[in-house]
């Protein structure tokens, strides 16, 4: 890599190379890492093998406009890398994202203030081949984001909203035209900006106007229980303020299907005041449906359940908007749901739907064996860190009577990429099905428990034997797991659960018990 120092009349000194042995250059940005008041340089290289992890190269500027030999730090993005330099976690001090050019793989690298940089987070992606990206704060709350583009025919493009910690939200996608080259910030006129200006292969450009907010489901109140009904509290939050948004929806069903559901949509009026609709059993959005003026004291109902206005609210404050909803549900309507939730906005932003609670309807056991509980039943953590899960299953005929127990952590019920466990209780082993998802195996490891120190993984979790165990007592068995997200995992997640005895007469079926947010 080549310095230039500019003599001040438009003319420049001769050239200085800086190097680190065996490595190249792929993208470079200036910012001053060490509070001197000097510019230094931040310099991906790489060894141009593909997937050969790159490297940080910091080049400290000194007081003669020279550099000091690079300190360098481990990446986890490979070849054509590129990086951005922003404080990413609040503290004062630039930190560095580095993004994979095939994979669009992000490494976090937080600064100490000295120039020394250490990997805070590694941010997954199913994307391939990256465009331009660029940090600044999104949606005007103080903490910076991230957008990615994309090269190759790619139409589209993502950003990550920032936590102001390091640590950002699910990505969200949005249409950039094809083949993005190059990528500007600006500011235009009538806009909330910041707004981006997309240049594309082939000559057009594309200015993108940001609307200023983004819309999310918060959370579920209780996240989980069982019960014929109960007041249930959601809560959903707009960075432009609860004023921004425009709907709120929940969907409570067993899967995202709107057919046969408890499918309520609120348009909120006023701070405590809007619309309530209960979409009948065929799950159409666009109705017909049952409307409920809030406040009021009405009901509506459908055939899965009925909402009274008595004991249901709005609450809107600052970014929050609390919908508070007095729920019952029907006799047929039993078994494990789900509380589906989603926000969109005044600009037509939307958050997609999200997973944040279950709720167990009551019914009577059509056989012997019964899944109790998931705990914790609402859980969130970073990818990497071992969480406890425990799970309690009863059978009429004795614990040992068991024959196999799952639990599968996913999107949907579905075994591909997903964290699926088999317990065999006849050899009290734990089978980890791959990521082909098959429950027949191929298997991506087994362990024994209750003493053993093995620890088995696929591409979504690892499980170890140390803090994992199976126990009976009575007709009671509980399965105590120590699982750890893989980063690949990020998201939202159900833990569904399911139990058989070892005739295989009698299976609970998949029953949705919790859900957890892989950070």
């Amino acid at each position: 890599m080549v310095v230039l120092l500019g003599k001040g009349d438009g003319t420049f000194q001769p050239p200085v190379t800086l190097t680190v042995s065996g490595l190249h250059p792929s993208w470079v940005a200036t910012a001053d890492l060490n509070g001197d008041g000097r510019l230094d340089l931040a310099v991906v290289m790489d060894t141009g093998v593909f997937g050969q992890p790159a490297t940080l190269a910091v080049f400290l500027g000194q007081t003669n406009g020279t550099f000091a030999p690079a300190r360098t730090f481990p990446l986890h993005s490979s070849i054509h890398a590129r990086l951005a330099i922003g404080d990413l976690n609040g503290d004062g001090k630039p930190d560095i994202a580095v993004v994979d050019g095939t994979t669009l793989q992000a490494d976090i690298m937080l600064g100490d203030g000295a120039g020394g940089f250490s990997e805070a987070a590694i941010l997954p992606t199913t994307d391939f081949g990256a465009g331009p990206f660029a940090i600044m704060d999104l949606d005007g709350d103080g903490k910076l984001d991230m957008v990615f583009t994309e090269c190759c025919g790619e139409s589209e493009a993502f950003y990550l909203l920032g936590n102001g910690d390091g640590t950002f939200q699910p990505r969200q996608y949005f249409s950039s035209g094809s083949s993005t080259t190059a990528l500007a910030v600006t500011r235009f006129s009538g806009s909330n900006g910041p707004d981006l200006v997309m240049a594309q292969q082939g000559g057009t450009w594309i200015p993108l106007l940001n609307a200023g907010s983004a819309p999310a489901p918060a959370s579920a109140a209780p996240p989980s229980g069982s019960g014929t009904g109960g007041t249930f509290t959601f809560t959903f939050s707009d960075s432009g303020g609860y004023q921004s948004l425009k709907v709120v929806d929940v969907l409570i069903n067993s899967a995202l299907d709107g057919h046969n559901a408890c499918y309520v949509a609120f348009v909120p009026s006023g701070a405590s005041a809007g619309s309530l609709f209960l979409v009948d059993n065929a799950g159409d959005a666009g109705g017909p449906y049952q409307g409920l003026a809030l406040p009021g004291s009405g009901t509506i109902s459908n055939g899965q359940c009925t909402i009274s206005g008595a004991g249901s609210s709005a609450a809107g404050s600052g970014n929050n908007l609390t919908l508070t909803l007095a729920i019952t549900f029907s006799s047929s309507f039993t078994g494990n749901k789900v509380f589906y939730l989603s926000a969109g906005d005044t600009s037509s932003n939307n958050s997609g739907w999200q997973a944040l609670g279950t709720w167990g309807v009551p019914a009577t056991p059509s056989g012997t064996i019964s899944v109790v509980s998931l705990t914790p039943a609402r859980g969130a953590a970073a990818s990497g860190t071992p969480q406890t899960f425990t799970a309690v299953l009863t059978d009429s005929k004795g614990a040992g009577d068991f024959g196999v127990v799952n639990l599968l952590v996913n999107n949907f019920i579905d075994g591909r990429q997903a964290c699926y466990l088999a317990y065999a209780a006849a050899t009290n082993s734990l089978l980890l099905v791959d990521d082909t998802g098959d429950a027949g195996g191929p298997f991506a490891g087994s362990m024994v428990l209750n003493g053993g120190t093995a620890t088995i993984q696929n591409s979504q979790c690892s499980v170890n034997a140390t803090g994992s165990s199976a126990t009976q007592d009575g007709n009671t068995l509980t399965l105590t797991l120590n699982i750890a997200f893989q980063p690949l995992f990020a998201g939202n997640r159900i833990m569904w659960l399911a139990g058989r005895d070892a005739a295989g007469g009698n299976n609970t079926n998949w029953q949705a018990m919790g859900t957890t947010t892989v950070q």
